[in-house]
Formats: structure tokens, sequence, C-alpha cells
């Protein structure tokens, strides 16, 4: 993910399978379109299991949020709307973008 998001974008792993992409200076849309390429990507990609000669497929579900500073919301409180758009990205069937409402 980092290959394919800008050089001043920071990209970290936040859970077992989850991970947080920070877009500075990026509004919903631009978000959005970076996440939309980078899910695109991920589906074309084959990744080879180990110990074995078979790959496999894999897809990438993301939800997008941006902090707005004139909205005084706290960043646990952004990351909680990101990943409520994550899940409903899931619930929509995966391998989906979704972009939470703004506050």
């Amino acid at each position: 993910m980092k290959k394919m998001s800008r050089p001043y974008d920071l990209v970290a792993r936040y859970g077992g399978e989850e991970f947080i992409l920070c877009f500075p200076k990026s509004d919903n849309a631009d978000s959005a379109s970076i996440a939309e390429r980078i899910r695109k990507t991920v589906e074309e990609m084959m990744v080879n299991l180990p110990d074995t000669s078979q790959s496999v497929k894999i897809t990438a579900s993301f939800g997008t949020a941006s902090f707005v500073p004139e909205f005084e919301e706290d960043v646990d409180a952004v990351i909680k709307r990101a990943d409520d758009a994550l899940y409903r990205a899931k619930d929509e069937g995966r391998n989906r973008v979704c972009v939470a409402d703004p506050k």
C-alpha cells in the first residue's frame, strides 16, 4: 500500500488485518480516489502462498473519513467514522470503498 500511496502519505498497521492510511491535505473525494486506486491494484494482484506453488487473489475493503478542523472532532472520532464506513463496505459485499458521512 505504501508503494501505491503518495510520498507524504502515512501507511501503518492498525490491527491484525486493518491499516490506517493518512492522506494529508485530501478531502473525501481525494481520499476515496486514492483508496479506490489501491483497492483495484490489490484486486489485480496474485499473492503467492508461502511454501507452496499456489497463488490466490485477494481483495480489500476501505472506509474513509476526513478530518475537518472546524468541526473540532478528535482523531478517535475520525477513526470511528472511518471504521464505520469500513464495516459498511464489508456489509455491502466487500471489495469496495465507502466514504463516511461528514460529521
